[in-house]
């Protein structure tokens, strides 16, 4: 429904994504410009915490959470010898992962 809406006024959520990208864009070479290096520097640092707590309290429990009955056939398929890697493999016939395990 809200790609509906953003199709009548006309303006998609990708020209939106890149008329954003040319604005900071634009703001960082006026800023290399003027030469505000420092303040560059404190936008990036401010702009990455606003990321990482954005990333820290996003709910991702719920994010492609398959249901109850297929994690269980999932783990039973990659423990099939024909599902393991090389590597796998070979740690197997050296004993290793006995005595990892």
């Amino acid at each position: 429904m809200n790609e509906k809406i953003l199709k009548k006024q006309g303006i998609s959520k990708r020209q939106k994504v890149f008329a954003w990208m040319l604005l900071i864009a634009a703001g960082l070479t006026v800023l290399l410009y003027f030469e505000q290096i420092a303040l560059i520097y404190v936008l990036a640092t401010l702009f990455l915490v606003v990321l990482l707590l954005i990333v820290a309290f996003a709910d991702l429990e719920k994010v492609g959470r398959m249901d109850e009955e297929e994690p269980a056939t999932a783990s039973a398929a990659m423990s099939n010898d024909h599902e393991k890697t090389d590597t796998a493999r070979n740690y197997e016939k050296s004993g290793r992962m006995q005595s990892l395990g």
